[in-house]
């Protein structure tokens, strides 16, 4: 289910460049999460998002998440 909400959505149109996991969370949480204060959490420079909220931001802990999830699938 997830991976089809990602394709309707064409999120993988986006995050499937080569990037990191941070700009593609940053990317994700920005252009579709949207959650309030995503915008000051962060920043692109080079077309790179950057994380530069706090380790208490929601902004992360996303990122925090989406790491896992990249390690628990690529061992």
């Amino acid at each position: 289910m997830l991976i089809e909400e990602i394709k309707a959505y064409k999120i993988f149109d986006d995050i499937k460049v080569d990037t990191s996991i941070e700009d593609a969370t940053g990317r994700v949480c920005v252009n579709y999460e949207a959650y309030k204060g995503s915008d000051k959490q962060w920043t692109k420079q080079n077309n790179t998002y950057r994380l530069v909220a706090g380790k208490s931001s929601n902004g992360y802990q996303r990122l925090a998440y989406a790491k896992s999830v990249y390690e628990y699938f690529s061992n």
